[in-house]
């Protein structure tokens, strides 16, 4: 887990190998494409939960207006839920201890529902998309292979994407603060940067922004209010409009090459 000053970032948890049913590896192999809508089941949240029950659904819309996915991919469910112990919303690759399944996780309370739900998306996609759907940090196509010298690095059809995320002048920012950090010895801030500039956590944010850029003005707007935020604490978590156009060109070849992208 790890905190800023305004508690808005969390990991989601994991298990090892073992602990999780092999049936549960889920297919990123291209079949006939639908709506995302198709593969999201959504449980609604009752009291003091309609704003996030109607962002949460604008957000689904939102992601079924930009692209389509393969209709054999695994169905992800949804839960508004309280309180999440300060985070905003969750990806659980492995579910929960009952299911075992792939949940997302958005709390009633978040400030921005809509934009979180579509963060957590793109967890999903970087899981069952690009990923194999299996229970290892390889099992995202952000994170697919291990270099020669032990770290993490991309799936060859994510690597142009990923190689112009961290090009981008918002992660350079974040590349040079960790640096500094790392110098003076602020033990939390070099955490909080190291969580930023994981893989899985800056193709997440990426897609959300991407989202937003195509296909809502809502997220659009809440995805501003987070880079001003993150920006107050000293972190360029998102991206300025003209850092980000080559990475949004980037997710249409993406969603192109895989014949996904919405006409």
């Amino acid at each position: 887990m790890a905190h800023t000053s305004s508690g808005v970032v969390k990991r989601a948890y994991w298990v090892k190998d073992s602990e999780v049913p092999s049936h549960r590896m889920a297919t990123n192999q291209q079949t006939t494409a639908v709506s995302p809508s198709q593969r999201v089941s959504v449980s609604y949240g009752m009291l003091f939960s309609s704003k996030a029950n109607a962002e949460v659904a604008h957000a689904v819309d939102a992601i079924s207006k930009t692209h389509q996915v393969p209709g054999n991919i695994y169905t992800i469910k949804a839960k508004i839920v309280g309180v999440l112990d300060s985070a905003h919303a969750e990806y659980h690759p492995l579910g929960d201890t009952w299911t075992r399944e792939s949940l997302i996780k958005v709390s009633k309370y978040s400030s921005w529902p809509a934009a979180s739900m579509v963060h957590e998306y793109g967890h999903y996609l970087d899981h069952h998309l690009f990923g194999d759907g299996g229970h290892r940090w390889t099992s995202f196509g952000s994170s697919a292979r291990r270099s020669s010298d032990g770290y993490l690095e991309p799936s060859k059809e994510l690597m142009p994407l990923v190689q112009k995320l961290y090009s981008s002048r918002a992660a350079k920012s974040l590349i040079a603060n960790l640096k500094h950090q790392m110098g003076r010895g602020d033990s939390e801030g070099i955490q909080i940067s190291k969580y930023f500039l994981t893989p899985t956590e800056i193709v997440a944010r990426a897609y959300a922004q991407y989202i937003g850029l195509r296909s809502s003005k809502l997220i659009h707007g809440q995805i501003h209010e987070m880079r001003k935020l993150y920006a107050e604490y000293g972190y360029h978590a998102q991206w300025e409009n003209a850092d980000f156009a080559p990475i949004a060109r980037e997710f249409d070849r993406l969603f192109r090459n895989r014949k996904l992208r919405a006409r």
